[in-house]
């Protein structure tokens, strides 16, 4: 059974968008998960987030300050929806994302790392400098270079 992720990302959203995407994972939850315990109060942050918007729009800090308070408390809903859609699928992706959440894509297993290939080394254009290249490697996220006096001995530092 695969484990599936929700991928969120609604504190990034603009105000618009975090409307735009509340009402369609609504649609979705109220088809396919209808029985759903935290609807009625998700419906519920979204009215009051919607009305708050609007109303923010023309107003003072008050009322911007009270749109705020409405989207942290929306977020939280959804948050708490993801959860429970989670919960509900138990590894059912087609069911995820019948919800209207964006479900996260299943990672790769990274590529495994192999020798560099094509090494040169060159002397530098200073005196006491070289040039080391290579090919870069597939998967590879840094590499570490290590020089030391020759001849090279097992208790070489």
């Amino acid at each position: 059974m695969e484990t599936l992720r929700i991928t969120n990302g609604f504190q990034r959203l603009s105000d618009a968008n975090l409307k735009i995407r509340t009402n369609e994972i609504i649609a979705g939850i109220t088809a396919n998960f209808a029985t759903a315990p935290g609807l009625a109060a998700l419906v519920t942050a979204n009215g009051n987030f919607t009305d708050a918007l609007s109303d923010a729009i023309n107003g003072g800090k008050y009322e911007k300050a009270l749109k705020n308070q409405y989207r942290t408390e929306l977020i939280e809903q959804l948050h708490l929806m993801a959860n429970y859609v989670l919960y509900t699928c138990a590894g059912d992706k087609p069911k995820a994302i019948s919800s209207g959440f964006t479900i996260a894509k299943t990672p790769s297993p990274a590529p495994e790392v192999s020798k560099a290939e094509n090494q040169k080394l060159d002397t530098g254009a200073n005196a006491g400098e070289l040039k080391y290249s290579f090919e870069k490697v597939p998967g590879a996220r840094s590499y570490v270079y290590q020089v030391t006096q020759e001849p090279l001995t097992e208790t070489s530092d």
